[in-house]
């Protein structure tokens, strides 16, 4: 009977290894709009923090968004980290603190005792914002799949921004907010400096085009491992900002972005006027 406990409890330890393997080291939160947005996001893992035995992720704090008068965002203050983590009572619940509780809790999912990640509960999500609790159907929790786009076709700009239009290919080695970025031409085109670059930034849930120097990108792309996650592209010397999606927290590629119009800047840097 000794020897049959000791398999039973050997059976469950590797059962439970086995779901540890299968945890996904990021989710992202999308799809919430109005008061309590700012739950969406991309939040990673966190190793040996098991608040009521189950994972627990993390959303680092990233500058709060403004729009100014040009359409184009700026940066406001700062967004606190928010955890994603397991409540007692069942909920997946996201907080400013994994010791958070009641009208301290922003948004959860459940109860569901049998979802090993907030990904896996079948539950709606409810928001909690100005003292009332509201169900939002669309708010999604999902975690990403591997990349598979290896081109991505720009097309409809017209005028000065047709330099826009173009294929995008991906940037092997390189990744930004958790997704894919891909350069205008490919990377081993000679001549210009400037180089057009599609990408996702988490301060704003959007896809961008931005205008890179290209020594910048030669240098983000020796500097940069592919398990480096949170590099973001205003860290580049000289980009700019020249198109930019609607918000998408829910695409992890371009490629899977619903078809609705990009914002895209009226007047080009003068470098980028009457050249392609």
């Amino acid at each position: 009977s000794h020897s049959y406990g000791r398999s039973k409890s050997s059976r469950l330890r590797q059962s439970l290894r086995e779901i540890e393997e299968k945890v996904p080291r990021l989710l992202s939160l999308g799809g919430r709009e109005g008061p309590g947005q700012q739950i969406n996001g991309d939040y990673e893992l966190l190793e040996g923090v098991r608040p009521n035995g189950r994972p627990c992720w993390l959303r680092r704090g990233r500058p709060l968004l403004t729009v100014n008068s040009n359409g184009l965002a700026e940066h406001d203050g700062d967004l606190k980290p928010l955890y994603l983590f397991f409540g007692e009572m069942g909920y997946w619940n996201i907080a400013a603190s994994v010791l958070a509780a009641g009208v301290h809790v922003l948004a959860r999912s459940g109860p569901d005792f049998s979802s090993a990640s907030p990904d896996l509960c079948q539950m709606p999500w409810t928001i909690f914002a100005f003292g009332k609790a509201h169900k939002d159907s669309s708010i999604v929790c999902f975690r990403h799949e591997r990349n598979k786009v290896e081109v991505v076709h720009v097309t409809g700009c017209r005028g000065d921004h047709g330099q826009l239009n173009g294929n995008y290919q991906l940037l092997r080695g390189v990744r930004m907010g958790s997704r894919p970025i891909f350069v205008k031409d490919g990377f081993g085109a000679r001549g210009e400096e400037e180089r057009k670059v599609l990408h996702f930034t988490q301060r704003a849930g959007r896809w961008f085009i931005s205008s890179v120097t290209l020594s910048a990108l030669e240098e983000e792309r020796l500097s940069t491992s592919s398990d480096c996650q949170d590099a973001d592209l205003p860290q580049w010397r000289c980009a700019t900002t020249l198109a930019r999606s609607p918000v998408a927290w829910t695409s992890s590629s371009p490629a899977s972005l619903p078809h609705e119009p990009w914002s895209i800047i009226r007047q080009l840097p003068t470098h980028l006027q009457y050249g392609m």
